[in-house]
């Protein structure tokens, strides 16, 4: 009799802590309440390990959904393996679908982002992880960026297209395509899309001082950012350059076979 009382007793000890702990583990599981798009992000920002990698100062991060802290972890993150760009100097200095489509393919829109893409995340997530970045306080922004002014003389050779086109693969592929016409790993991600930029008539209407200050400095109202500070302007020329050949197919071909100085 004893030892049948026993038994219950650990069984109904045993139950205790298996539903005990099945039910933290469904409390944990069932997505929080938060009180803006803003700190579900930042829920995000723990959840996937951004921290890891970038800071960010004075933002609406809600606290983790897991009871322990996670203070500790933070802390080696910050010494070890902060090497990202802090939050705060991005937040307002891309747009929304830019970031947005930078969490899915870091490699297409920024080259050599070692970041790891995080299509896996349901869209809802990427759009609270982007409104989160967008939220970080920064330092108001100049609203118009400065005139890079004319862009520098390249010569016709086919170094220097060679030298445009390795430019262009580096920083542009991944949104305007491998042939200019917009359709990049990240471009369908973008609004408005990339520019066809195999599109003679609109090419041709545009000087070459209007595309250097779109390349320099970005375009208003578009995912189109600028490459001052990441290339120089000679780098920013040679671009310009290689870019006006997707108009010509004829002269890209002849660059391309080498019939060119």
């Amino acid at each position: 009799m004893t030892g049948r009382l026993r038994l219950r007793a650990e069984t109904l000890v045993v139950a205790f802590f298996v539903t005990f702990a099945l039910g933290a583990w469904v409390a944990n599981a069932q997505p929080p309440a938060f009180a803006t798009l803003e700190q579900r992000g930042g829920e995000i920002f723990h959840r996937a390990g951004c921290f890891f990698c970038h800071s960010v100062r004075d933002a609406p991060i809600a606290p983790p959904r897991v009871t322990f802290s996670l203070g500790y972890v933070e802390r080696l993150a910050w010494q070890w393996t902060r090497n990202g760009p802090d939050l705060n100097q991005i937040a307002g200095a891309r747009t929304n679908d830019w970031l947005f489509a930078h969490l899915v393919e870091p490699g297409a829109t920024v080259a050599g982002c070692p970041m790891p893409s995080y299509a896996y995340l349901p869209a809802e997530d990427l759009h609270a992880l982007v409104a989160f970045i967008q939220k970080a306080n920064v330092p108001a922004r100049a609203a118009t960026p400065a005139d890079p002014g004319a862009p520098p003389p390249v010569a016709a050779t086919r170094e220097a297209y060679l030298a445009g086109r390795a430019l262009y693969r580096t920083y542009c592929e991944g949104c305007h395509g491998r042939e200019g016409n917009g359709a990049g790993s990240a471009g369908h991600l973008l609004q408005p899309e990339p520019r066809d930029l195999t599109d003679a008539a609109w090419v041709q209407k545009r000087d070459d001082a209007y595309l250097f200050r779109v390349i320099a400095v970005g375009k208003p109202n578009t995912a189109m950012p600028g490459y001052n500070g990441i290339l120089t302007a000679r780098e920013e020329a040679l671009v310009l350059f290689y870019l006006k050949f997707f108009a010509d197919p004829s002269a890209r071909q002849a660059m391309e076979e080498g019939f060119v100085p």
